[in-house]
């Protein structure tokens, strides 16, 4: 057997071989469209998943550690809750019951509720209306501090289930 026939027939088929599949790989890239996945912004991954959110804030804000105790209710404070059968759980939750139920038009309209509650809770001025569980029936507030909104904070949260 002549090894040097040999080796040209094998670097010649080989040759053919990567050639085809060559052509087959540049095929199969340029059908593909797949081929070059491109970066796309948070924006718009979060577009293509149907999420939509509000324009966040450009610039900067630097906010400190709030920290604080509850309340302790006094009796004069709670002396001047009208209208209301106030049970004290303990000396820094209060629960209350509209001895005459107050009929609302709408649940979901936060002004009217934030009056409402400025006018007949203990410092109600200091919430914020956040929403309206249907599901509970209940009214959902949270406490201000400087202007901004404590969220999720259950010290900081009020609710009213099937008092208004």
């Amino acid at each position: 057997m002549d090894w040097s026939k040999t080796k040209t027939i094998f670097i010649i088929t080989f040759l053919i071989l990567d050639i085809f599949l060559g052509y087959q790989f540049i095929q199969k890239k340029n059908s593909s469209q797949l081929d070059v996945i491109l970066e796309a912004t948070i924006e718009e991954q979060l577009e293509a998943d149907g999420i939509t959110y509000v324009d966040l804030p450009k610039e900067i804000t630097k906010s400190t550690y709030v920290s604080g105790k509850s309340k302790t209710f006094t009796e004069d404070e709670v002396k001047k809750l009208t209208n209301q059968q106030v049970e004290a759980a303990n000396e820094t939750v209060l629960q209350a019951h509209f001895i005459k139920p107050i009929p609302l038009q709408d649940p979901k309209d936060g002004y009217r509720l934030t009056e409402f509650l400025k006018q007949n809770i203990i410092a109600g001025d200091q919430y914020t209306f956040w929403k309206y569980d249907e599901h509970l029936q209940a009214l959902i507030y949270f406490q201000q501090y400087d202007g901004k909104t404590i969220y999720k904070n259950m010290s900081s949260h009020y609710r009213r289930i099937n008092d208004v």
